[in-house]
């Protein structure tokens, strides 16, 4: 009868790694407790961060007079106008108090002809692949 040869292990061939798992566990655990937490019903606190201190909002004002009107509401909400970004139609505009923060920015949401209202200075990632080859 044959008996199956036993053989060293190969230099080319990778061999499994005995404690690899801990990596995929400190990936995986932050999100496994934000489940249990969730279908437990307790609450994971959120980090707040900074009230934005100023917005970029984009408009339907593609004339000097559709600019104006909007920049005039815009003071009518309690706010000032800043920056006029004719070429992207919109307005870089700042509360005048800046702990009403967000109660301005509902209000500007409320103008007419407004289209989007971002804080300033956060990013937002584009949709689609990340990188083109």
């Amino acid at each position: 009868m044959d008996q199956p040869i036993a053989r060293k292990p190969s230099r080319h061939r990778p061999q499994p790694r005995a404690g690899g798992w801990w990596a995929f566990s400190l990936l995986a655990l932050p999100l496994l407790a934000q489940a249990a937490g969730g279908g437990l019903g307790l609450k994971i606190p959120q980090q707040a961060g900074p009230s934005p201190s100023a917005f970029i909002l984009t408009c339907d004002c593609g004339t000097a007079a559709q600019r104006e009107r909007v920049a005039q509401a815009v003071r009518q909400q309690g706010g000032r106008v800043l920056y006029h970004y004719k070429e992207l139609h919109g307005l870089a505009v700042a509360p005048l108090h800046k702990e009403n923060a967000a109660r301005f920015e509902q209000a500007l949401r409320r103008i007419p002809g407004v289209i989007a209202v971002r804080p300033e200075g956060l990013g937002y990632p584009a949709s689609g692949p990340s990188r083109v080859d």
